[in-house]
């Protein structure tokens, strides 16, 4: 995963280092780790911050290519992100709602698991599928702590009947109603 400088973090979301810092001491963003001296941040949870999809569309050929220059898992973790915002970036109403189940349950776990770091990336998940609905992190936070009066066994089982992975639902749907369309036209 691309991890970028507080620097270059304060630069994207349009804020200075001490507001970055403050957001980070409030849980609105979490540090990636130190290169060195250097304090960084995921580049993905910074543009989920903004409520911006950092990736550009994607074709095949650029999959393809990305594919073939991975050096390592990060890259394919990364590439993967990517097809997947480009999927779900592409939905039609039904992968909507879809995405939008798993945004909701992913919520509530932030809200209500029991273990601080399992809420943590529940938030990091919720903040992802709410940037593919153009959700910013403020409203992931805002109906996080909404959430937060449901108890953690109802949100698992609301998390359990909403799909484990939205873009890869979403991508099958598309691929199913494709094949019924060509079906029918012969």
């Amino acid at each position: 995963m691309e991890r970028i400088t507080a620097e270059e973090a304060a630069r994207r979301l349009g804020v200075t280092l001490r507001t970055l810092w403050r957001w980070r001491d409030a849980g609105k963003i979490d540090e990636a780790g130190r290169i060195g001296r250097c304090v960084t941040f995921y580049a993905r949870d910074v543009d989920a911050l903004l409520g911006v999809d950092a990736a550009r569309d994607l074709d095949m050929a650029d999959v393809y290519k990305r594919l073939a220059e991975a050096n390592t898992w990060e890259d394919v973790d990364a590439l993967r992100n990517d097809v997947a915002n480009t999927i779900c970036a592409h939905a039609d109403s039904n992968g909507r709602e879809i995405i939008g189940r798993a945004w909701r349950a992913a919520c509530a776990m932030a809200a209500t698991h029991p273990h601080e770091d399992e809420r943590k990336e529940w938030r990091r998940t919720a903040r992802r599928y709410g940037a593919w609905l153009g959700k910013g992190a403020e409203a992931t936070d805002a109906l996080i702590a909404r959430r937060a009066a449901g108890s953690y066994e109802s949100a698992k089982a609301e998390a359990g009947a909403a799909p484990l992975d939205p873009a890869y639902a979403v991508a099958s749907m598309d691929r199913g109603a494709r094949a019924s369309m060509s079906d029918n036209a012969e």
